[in-house]
C-alpha cells in the first residue's frame, strides 16, 4: 500500500510539472509578445511556473489529508 502511494504522488507531481511548464511556457510567451525585454519575458514565466507548482503541491497536500 505504500508503494502505491508514493508512486501515485509521483504521478501527481509528474503532472503539476508538465501543466506548470505549459502555464509557464503560455505566460512568458504572451508576455514577450506584448512587446517586452526577453529577460522580462523569462521572468514573467519563471513566476507563472512556481505559482503553478506552489498551487499544484498545495491542491496535492491538501487532498490527501485524512478527516
Amino acid at each position: 500500500m505504500r508503494d502505491l502511494r508514493a508512486a501515485l504522488r509521483l504521478i501527481w507531481l509528474f503532472f503539476i510539472l508538465t501543466f506548470a511548464l505549459l502555464v509557464g511556457t503560455t505566460g512568458g510567451m504572451l508576455s514577450w509578445l506584448d512587446s517586452r525585454s526577453g529577460a522580462s519575458a523569462i521572468l514573467y514565466g519563471a513566476g507563472a511556473f512556481a505559482a503553478t507548482v506552489g498551487l499544484g503541491l498545495a491542491v496535492c497536500h491538501f487532498l490527501q489529508q485524512r478527516p
